[in-house]
């Protein structure tokens, strides 16, 4: 069921959001068109690029889902295979228009249409079989450093989901990065070191609030050993900080959901290791 959240002002444009489950978010532009799907973590960095001119209240036209129902089930198609035949021409050129403004379809030639940038990224996340949003799955790099004196180096967050929580550092792998190169990468913005680092194994969780999905995430885990006494200081994202885990009650606040599985791992097993579990919070 989508659930209109709120409207405001950017860009000259009037946005608003519209929660289409609980990962996802769709965003308008002026009320015309979709604009884009978004991880719901990500709507508060959302920017608009575009501005729509007409407005239709309660989101998407109905010309505009039908044009893009048809290219998401085959995509390029001729102008005459999109167009309704109870539709008047300029009525149905100016809603292609604004789909192609948005980015969602996009012209080849006179006359033939295809998914366009946006268009593509909604066809990846809609399930073929029920024609629902479907959460996607997070990749995610985490890399656990240890010290001499036996300590762990963590991250506590300062921002949303999960913020105050404090978990091995971890980030998402952006796109053209080896799983390496993203560890290396985000192990540095966050903590200022640049250690060597080796792979150690592959988790996946599904993270459940009561009877909801909540989080979906495939996490590849690097271990390595670091004792530089100087440390990053508190960004945006948050502080690293050294800790003594032997202790510590991993499974609880404020510690991350899935930590004491992968303290578990790379302080039990041989590597390399993979597992899947089911995590529920409330």
């Amino acid at each position: 069921m989508v659930e209109f959240m709120h409207r405001h002002k950017a860009s000259d444009a009037d946005v608003s959001l519209w929660k289409v489950s609980h990962s996802f978010h769709l965003v308008y532009v002026d009320n015309s068109v979709i604009h884009a799907l978004v991880p719901r973590n990500l709507v508060e960095n959302f920017s608009t690029r575009h501005s729509a001119s007409a407005g239709y209240a309660g989101g998407m036209h109905t010309i505009q889902q039908h044009v893009l129902d048809l290219l998401l089930a085959q995509s390029p198609r001729r102008y005459a295979e999109l167009k309704p035949t109870d539709v008047e021409g300029n009525v149905f050129t100016h809603h292609l228009r604004q789909l192609i403004k948005g980015e969602f379809v996009v012209q080849q030639e006179p006359g033939r249409y295809a998914l366009g940038k946006f268009g593509r990224k909604l066809a990846g996340n809609i399930s073929s079989h029920t024609g629902e949003v479907r959460s996607q799955q997070k990749i995610l790099v985490e890399v656990a450093l240890q010290n001499k004196k036996g300590e762990w180096l963590l991250f506590e967050r300062a921002r949303e989901p999960y913020r105050t929580f404090i978990g091995f550092p971890a980030g998402r792998r952006h796109a053209g990065e080896t799983l390496h190169q993203a560890a290396e990468r985000d192990i540095y913005e966050k903590t200022g070191l640049q250690p060597d680092l080796q792979f150690a194994g592959t988790l996946s969780f599904t993270v459940y609030a009561g009877e909801e999905l909540f989080n979906f995430i495939e996490t590849h885990i690097f271990v390595g050993i670091a004792d530089s006494p100087t440390l990053k200081e508190e960004g945006i994202l948050g502080r690293p900080l050294w800790r003594d885990l032997r202790e510590e009650n991993l499974s609880a606040h404020p510690y991350f959901p899935g930590l004491a599985q992968v303290y578990a791992h790379i302080t039990e097993e041989t590597c390399p290791f993979f597992n899947e579990y089911r995590i529920d919070t409330n």
